[in-house]
């Protein structure tokens, strides 16, 4: 059976709304249908919509109704287009139509746009859904789905172009990176992600001690994309890995239990021949809770060689 359904929301009194750039009042009726839409499962009463449609809902309340249910996406996608063109043909206003625009008014500039502000969806750049997008390009919501997901072959030679205005999306639609990398923490916490703050802070280019402050602080976790998840899902799961952090903390504290050692020594002089950089060992030191991994036989060469040498400066020096 198809899950798809088209619904409306209208509003639960009467009143008036200024509508800024159009310059006029719009009187809204009780029942009167304002804005239209698609989904499936419980998407009618999740999430909010597009900036307009929001402030009719906190200015009229929304009652919310099913209009036609058990469709495809497409059927549904199709019949939303529909009914937007019937409702507003009537006089209506709809907060769908946000710059009073319709579907046949798009332009090449547009589709590119839309293409370029998907990518950086997807590439969990910004965080921006197709209301959003066809709230910023006043074109139905219908439309921008028609050419993300790729169901008219009209649209599938146009690149993906950068607006000119994009430091506007790039502020208005950032990522709430903190809340992220909090829900990431998280996950390493209770296993799920097998690797170090520093691994972590690579994925997000941001300093390791940038992720320790986030880790103490009261930020709320928020899942990223899906497919940045899947990414680290894949990349750190909790198979079988390389033992190296389990042999290298072992190295580190035997070696720290020298007093003329310091972490810098174990980093030039073994960190560096294991290509392990500097942050490595400072979350190795601050994080791991790991237990120990027998070192290779060259491992513990290393180590005893960097004792010796040590303790011989330090002979040389005191004599």
């Amino acid at each position: 059976m198809d899950q798809f359904y088209v619904y409306v929301y209208k509003a639960k009194k009467a009143g008036s709304i200024e509508i800024k750039r159009r310059n006029k009042t719009i009187e809204v009726k009780k029942d009167d249908v304002f804005y239209v839409g698609k989904g499936k499962g419980r998407r009618l009463n999740k999430g909010s919509r597009n900036v307009e449609c929001e402030r009719f809902i906190k200015i009229f309340g929304k009652n919310i109704e099913k209009v036609k249910e058990d469709l495809t996406e497409e059927q549904a996608l199709a019949y939303e287009h529909e009914l937007i063109q019937e409702i507003t043909a009537s006089g209506k206003y709809l907060t769908n139509v946000l710059a009073g625009q319709s579907s046949k008014e798009l332009d090449s500039s547009d589709i590119c746009i839309i293409k370029y502000l998907y990518k950086l969806k997807t590439t969990n750049v910004i965080k921006i859904s197709e209301d959003d997008i066809a709230y910023e390009l006043g074109l139905y919501r219908a439309v921008i789905s028609r050419i993300i997901q790729q169901r008219d072959t009209t649209y599938a030679s146009y690149p993906a172009l950068c607006p000119d205005n994009i430091v506007h999306y790039l502020n208005k639609y950032k990522r709430d990176v903190y809340s992220e990398i909090k829900y990431c923490l998280d996950l390493i916490d209770n296993g799920v992600l097998n690797m170090t703050q520093t691994e972590l802070g690579t994925y997000f280019r941001i300093e390791p001690t940038t992720i320790s402050t986030i880790k103490q602080g009261d930020y709320i976790p928020i899942p990223p994309s899906k497919t940045f998840l899947a990414r680290l899902l894949r990349n750190h799961d909790n198979k079988e890995t390389p033992s190296i952090k389990g042999q290298m903390k072992y190295i580190m504290d035997e070696l720290l239990k020298e007093a003329n050692i310091t972490l810098t020594d174990i980093h030039e002089r073994i960190g560096a021949k294991y290509a392990l950089n500097y942050a490595f060992f400072i979350d190795l030191k601050r994080h791991y809770q790991g237990g120990y991994v027998e070192p290779t036989t060259e491992m513990l060469l290393d180590m005893m060689a960097l004792k010796i040498e040590k303790n011989q400066k330090y002979v040389q020096k005191i004599s």
